[in-house]
């Protein structure tokens, strides 16, 4: 997937083939295409198809020297241009189907926390609750009562086994009611300097900046610890262009800035305004950006790399 010329036709394809219905494309009656899709796509990017193939991957993981794991249950929705907003009249209709689509989404979740460790990660796709989020979400409205529940059991679950949870960032459609939910659990369960719950920031994103701010800010004020997974950004084929920086090195800049104002504790002037010190924060740099890497580890307190920076 690192040639451009092959990316969007291999997505494009894959996209034909989950929403045919020829048992031709099906890989649970194909075998040919299963074994196809298990040496390409699983085996690149999927720690397995079922618990024991997890925590076989998990333990070779550790066991040749990574210090954690991140696993999440891979289900999400993304809206094409037509769903990313409501029309006049259209609100949130849920029958018994919706209910059972949270409830699987939750267990799937707890089964997949079961398969980490302490210090581990549990990665939560808000979208794969499925229409009763999804609508919410759109609509900005609170948090629906079965999915606050359901993310009450995960959170409740994953502080037990001394695990943590990040909730992934999705389309800016989504993204201001996820914000809003997701800060909403920190407030209850990123207590006494620990975060157990984090939340993505998406650094591509032209308003990313002020939203780091607003983070700060409202931790600052309330007294609970932060938790941030910074991204570059993955959905720029579904998104508004005009929300996204406009060039690549537009986007280094956005990303290096907001991990060097985490990393260095600088609060929005906001904030220093009213007198308030820069809350208890935890950052997750998430990059495969070698240069974004080596810029901000060194500014790590007490940081030495091998090759004598600091």
């Amino acid at each position: 997937m690192s040639s451009k010329w092959l990316l969007k036709p291999s997505i494009a394809f894959l996209g034909a083939m989950t929403g045919s219905k020829s048992a031709f494309f099906n890989p649970d009656k194909n075998p040919l295409i299963n074994r196809l899709l298990k040496w390409t796509i699983y085996d690149q990017f999927c720690s397995g198809t079922n618990p024991r193939e997890v925590r076989k991957s998990v333990a070779t993981l550790k066991s040749i020297g990574y210090q954690g794991v991140i696993l999440t249950h891979a289900k999400e929705i993304v809206l094409d241009e037509s769903q990313r907003t409501l029309t006049a009249g259209e609100g949130p209709i849920h029958n018994s189907k919706g209910y059972s689509m949270v409830e699987r989404w939750k267990q799937s979740s707890l089964e997949t926390l079961r398969m980490v460790g302490p210090g581990d990660f549990l990665a939560l796709k808000l979208t794969g609750a499925g229409p009763m989020a999804v609508d919410a979400l759109r609509s900005q409205d609170p948090i629906p009562e079965a999915v606050e529940n359901a993310l009450t059991q995960i959170c409740e679950e994953a502080r037990k086994q001394g695990s943590r949870v990040w909730v992934d960032g999705e389309q800016q459609a989504l993204q201001r009611g996820i914000d809003e939910w997701v800060i909403e659990f920190m407030r209850r369960w990123n207590k006494n300097g620990q975060a157990l719950v984090y939340n993505t920031i998406q650094g591509y994103l032209k308003g990313s900046n002020a939203n780091v701010d607003r983070h700060i800010s409202l931790a600052a004020a309330e007294g609970w610890t932060l938790g941030i997974k910074l991204v570059r950004g993955a959905y720029i084929e579904h998104e508004v262009r005009s929300l996204i920086h406009d060039t690549k090195e537009d986007t280094d800049r956005s990303y290096d800035a907001i991990a060097e104002k985490l990393i260095n504790q600088i609060l929005p002037a906001e904030a220093q305004a009213r007198g308030l010190s820069f809350p208890n924060s935890a950052l997750f740099l998430a990059t495969h950006n070698a240069a974004s890497v080596s810029k901000n580890v060194v500014r790590l307190p007490g940081w030495r790399t091998s090759w004598g920076a600091s």
